[in-house]
């Protein structure tokens, strides 16, 4: 059994590669979903079995939070559904603002609007400047974002709610 202070989290999915490092020293996963290291962040202090299996140092079952958490965590949505997904978890939507979703949607989009700007679509932006390029990827991005994470949902339906408020007043 291991308790240490999380130095740093790799988390790339799904087979190689995945882990955080303690002390130093790095401890890998197969499933960060089923091991619990998609809820980690740098400085929480947490527990968990490993076997080494030759050079490498393999978490052997799950990750238990035990102290302090280094980011903090976003409250789950009233919404959410747990078991929908292929690691058990909890699925939030929309996605609150702190949560892990959040940054791999963000990611995505941001792949997203790079391959619209520099794919089939090139000669339509020909002509801009680096600096404009990048701020044309940003609010690509930006809108993917909005959708994906339901950003544009919850902006709707606080607005339909705004409106019916001044409508009765």
């Amino acid at each position: 059994m291991l308790t240490g202070i999380v130095q740093e989290v790799i988390n790339v999915g799904v087979g190689k590669g995945s882990g955080l490092k303690i002390d130093g020293h790095k401890y890998g996963c197969f499933d960060p979903v089923k091991t619990g290291l998609d809820i980690v962040a740098i400085g929480d202090e947490v527990t968990f079995d490993w076997v080494q299996k030759g050079q490498y140092k393999n978490i052997n079952g799950g990750i238990t939070k035990t102290g302090n958490t280094g980011v903090p965590q976003a409250a789950p949505a009233s919404n959410s559904k747990s078991g929908g997904n292929a690691g058990g978890g909890d699925f939030v939507f929309p996605i609150p603002a702190l949560n892990y979703q959040r940054s791999v949607v963000r990611r995505d989009a941001l792949t997203q609007a790079v391959a619209m700007l520099t794919g089939s679509q090139e000669d339509q932006f020909k002509g801009y400047s680096p600096d404009q390029s990048a701020a044309l990827v940003i609010e690509i991005a930006r809108t993917f974002e909005e959708y994906a994470t339901g950003d544009d949902v919850e902006k709707a339906a606080n607005e339909a709610i705004a409106a019916m408020n001044a409508a009765t007043e």
